[in-house]
Protein backbone atom coordinates (compact mmCIF):
# COMPACT_ATOMS: atom_id res chain seq x y z
CA UNK A 1 0.00 0.00 0.00
CA UNK A 2 1.35 3.39 -1.03
CA UNK A 3 0.85 5.73 1.94
CA UNK A 4 1.30 8.92 -0.11
CA UNK A 5 -1.41 7.84 -2.55
CA UNK A 6 -3.63 6.79 0.39
CA UNK A 7 -3.28 10.25 1.96
CA UNK A 8 -3.84 12.05 -1.38
CA UNK A 9 -7.04 10.10 -2.06
CA UNK A 10 -8.52 10.40 1.42
CA UNK A 11 -7.32 13.81 2.61
CA UNK A 12 -10.23 15.76 0.95
CA UNK A 13 -12.69 13.66 2.97
CA UNK A 14 -10.78 14.33 6.20
CA UNK A 15 -10.68 18.05 5.44
CA UNK A 16 -14.42 18.07 4.74
CA UNK A 17 -15.10 16.18 7.97
CA UNK A 18 -12.98 18.66 9.94
CA UNK A 19 -14.88 21.56 8.36
CA UNK A 20 -18.24 19.96 9.22
CA UNK A 21 -17.06 19.37 12.80
CA UNK A 22 -16.02 23.01 13.14
CA UNK A 23 -19.38 24.11 11.79
CA UNK A 24 -21.28 21.68 13.99
CA UNK A 25 -19.50 22.85 17.13
CA UNK A 26 -20.69 26.41 16.43
CA UNK A 27 -24.28 25.61 15.37
CA UNK A 28 -27.14 23.46 16.62
CA UNK A 29 -28.29 20.23 15.02
CA UNK A 30 -31.31 22.09 13.67
CA UNK A 31 -29.14 24.66 11.91
CA UNK A 32 -26.91 21.95 10.44
CA UNK A 33 -29.74 20.19 8.65
CA UNK A 34 -30.36 16.52 8.05
CA UNK A 35 -28.20 16.16 4.92
CA UNK A 36 -25.06 17.65 6.46
CA UNK A 37 -25.45 15.51 9.56
CA UNK A 38 -25.75 12.41 7.39
CA UNK A 39 -22.68 13.52 5.45
CA UNK A 40 -20.76 14.02 8.70
CA UNK A 41 -21.69 10.52 9.93
CA UNK A 42 -20.68 8.97 6.61
CA UNK A 43 -17.36 10.82 6.60
CA UNK A 44 -16.79 9.84 10.24
CA UNK A 45 -17.23 6.15 9.43
CA UNK A 46 -14.90 6.45 6.45
CA UNK A 47 -12.32 8.23 8.63
CA UNK A 48 -12.54 5.39 11.19
CA UNK A 49 -11.88 2.89 8.42
CA UNK A 50 -8.99 5.01 7.18
CA UNK A 51 -7.55 5.18 10.70
CA UNK A 52 -7.67 1.39 11.01
CA UNK A 53 -5.95 0.99 7.62
CA UNK A 54 -3.34 3.57 8.50
CA UNK A 55 -2.57 1.80 11.79
CA UNK A 56 -2.14 -1.45 9.90
CA UNK A 57 0.18 -0.15 7.19
CA UNK A 58 2.18 2.70 8.70
CA UNK A 59 3.65 3.99 11.91
CA UNK A 60 3.60 7.62 10.74
CA UNK A 61 2.72 9.46 13.99
CA UNK A 62 1.63 12.64 12.20
CA UNK A 63 -0.91 10.82 10.03
CA UNK A 64 -2.17 8.69 12.90
CA UNK A 65 -2.50 11.70 15.23
CA UNK A 66 -4.44 13.68 12.61
CA UNK A 67 -6.87 10.82 11.95
CA UNK A 68 -7.19 10.02 15.63
CA UNK A 69 -8.00 13.65 16.46
CA UNK A 70 -10.62 13.95 13.70
CA UNK A 71 -12.32 10.66 14.57
CA UNK A 72 -12.27 11.51 18.28
CA UNK A 73 -13.98 14.85 17.69
CA UNK A 74 -16.52 13.25 15.38
CA UNK A 75 -17.20 10.40 17.82
CA UNK A 76 -18.12 12.88 20.54
CA UNK A 77 -20.66 14.57 18.28
CA UNK A 78 -22.04 11.50 16.50
CA UNK A 79 -22.66 9.51 19.67
CA UNK A 80 -23.67 12.35 21.97
CA UNK A 81 -27.15 11.71 23.26
CA UNK A 82 -29.67 14.44 22.66
CA UNK A 83 -27.25 17.13 21.54
CA UNK A 84 -25.96 19.90 23.76
CA UNK A 85 -28.25 20.97 26.60
CA UNK A 86 -27.82 22.95 29.77
CA UNK A 87 -27.96 21.35 33.19
CA UNK A 88 -31.34 22.97 33.84
CA UNK A 89 -32.77 21.57 30.59
CA UNK A 90 -31.36 18.12 31.35
CA UNK A 91 -32.80 18.16 34.87
CA UNK A 92 -36.21 19.32 33.63
CA UNK A 93 -36.20 16.63 30.93
CA UNK A 94 -35.34 14.03 33.57
CA UNK A 95 -38.18 15.17 35.87
CA UNK A 96 -40.84 15.78 33.24
CA UNK A 97 -40.07 13.08 30.66
CA UNK A 98 -37.70 10.34 31.83
CA UNK A 99 -39.28 9.59 35.21
CA UNK A 100 -42.90 9.41 33.94
CA UNK A 101 -41.75 7.37 30.93
CA UNK A 102 -39.96 4.91 33.19
CA UNK A 103 -43.02 4.57 35.44
CA UNK A 104 -45.20 3.88 32.40
CA UNK A 105 -42.78 1.27 31.05
CA UNK A 106 -42.26 -0.42 34.41
CA UNK A 107 -45.78 0.05 35.85
CA UNK A 108 -46.27 -3.67 36.52
CA UNK A 109 -43.09 -3.78 38.64
CA UNK A 110 -44.02 -0.57 40.44
CA UNK A 111 -47.43 -1.99 41.34
CA UNK A 112 -45.88 -5.32 42.34
CA UNK A 113 -43.58 -3.46 44.75
CA UNK A 114 -46.30 -1.11 45.96
CA UNK A 115 -48.73 -3.87 47.02
CA UNK A 116 -46.51 -5.48 49.70
CA UNK A 117 -45.38 -2.04 50.87
CA UNK A 118 -48.96 -0.90 51.42
CA UNK A 119 -49.94 -4.26 52.96
CA UNK A 120 -47.13 -3.92 55.50
CA UNK A 121 -48.06 -0.32 56.27
CA UNK A 122 -51.73 -1.24 56.77
CA UNK A 123 -50.80 -4.22 58.93
CA UNK A 124 -48.54 -2.07 61.10
CA UNK A 125 -51.16 0.67 61.36
CA UNK A 126 -53.85 -1.84 62.38
CA UNK A 127 -51.57 -3.50 64.93
CA UNK A 128 -50.68 -0.17 66.55
CA UNK A 129 -54.28 1.05 66.38
CA UNK A 130 -55.47 -2.10 68.19
CA UNK A 131 -52.75 -1.91 70.85
CA UNK A 132 -50.41 1.11 70.95
CA UNK A 133 -47.84 -0.98 72.80
CA UNK A 134 -47.25 -2.84 69.52
CA UNK A 135 -45.54 0.28 68.18
CA UNK A 136 -42.36 -0.78 69.97
CA UNK A 137 -42.31 -3.96 67.89
CA UNK A 138 -42.53 -2.07 64.57
CA UNK A 139 -40.63 1.16 65.21
CA UNK A 140 -37.21 1.66 66.74
CA UNK A 141 -37.26 3.31 70.13
CA UNK A 142 -35.09 6.18 68.85
CA UNK A 143 -38.07 7.39 66.78
CA UNK A 144 -40.35 7.81 69.78
CA UNK A 145 -40.70 11.23 71.30
CA UNK A 146 -42.04 10.89 74.78
CA UNK A 147 -42.58 13.55 77.32
CA UNK A 148 -41.27 12.46 80.64
CA UNK A 149 -44.00 12.86 83.22
CA UNK A 150 -43.17 14.57 86.47
CA UNK A 151 -41.82 12.21 89.08
CA UNK A 152 -44.47 10.91 91.39
CA UNK A 153 -47.31 11.45 88.89
CA UNK A 154 -49.90 8.79 88.22
CA UNK A 155 -48.98 8.65 84.54
CA UNK A 156 -45.32 7.85 85.31
CA UNK A 157 -46.36 5.11 87.72
CA UNK A 158 -48.71 3.66 85.10
CA UNK A 159 -45.96 3.71 82.45
CA UNK A 160 -43.55 1.96 84.79
CA UNK A 161 -46.17 -0.62 85.67
CA UNK A 162 -47.00 -1.31 82.00
CA UNK A 163 -43.30 -1.62 81.19
CA UNK A 164 -42.86 -4.11 84.03
CA UNK A 165 -45.87 -6.09 82.82
CA UNK A 166 -44.50 -6.21 79.25
CA UNK A 167 -41.12 -7.37 80.55
CA UNK A 168 -42.76 -10.06 82.66
CA UNK A 169 -44.75 -11.27 79.65
CA UNK A 170 -41.60 -11.42 77.52
CA UNK A 171 -39.72 -13.30 80.23
CA UNK A 172 -42.52 -15.82 80.68
CA UNK A 173 -42.74 -16.33 76.90
CA UNK A 174 -38.98 -16.85 76.70
CA UNK A 175 -39.04 -19.38 79.54
CA UNK A 176 -41.98 -21.14 77.96
CA UNK A 177 -40.30 -21.29 74.57
CA UNK A 178 -36.96 -22.45 75.94
CA UNK A 179 -38.59 -25.26 77.96
CA UNK A 180 -40.39 -26.70 74.95
CA UNK A 181 -37.22 -26.73 72.86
Amino acid sequence: MDIDQFVRERKPNWTRLAALLNEFELNTEWDMGHERIKEMVTLYRQACTDLNQARSYTANPELLDTLNQITGRAYRLVYSEGGRTTLRESFWHFISVSIPETFRKESAYVIAALIPFLAGALFGFAAVKIDPANAEAFVAEAFFFRRVPKSGSKKLKALRASALIRRAKRCSLERCCTRTI
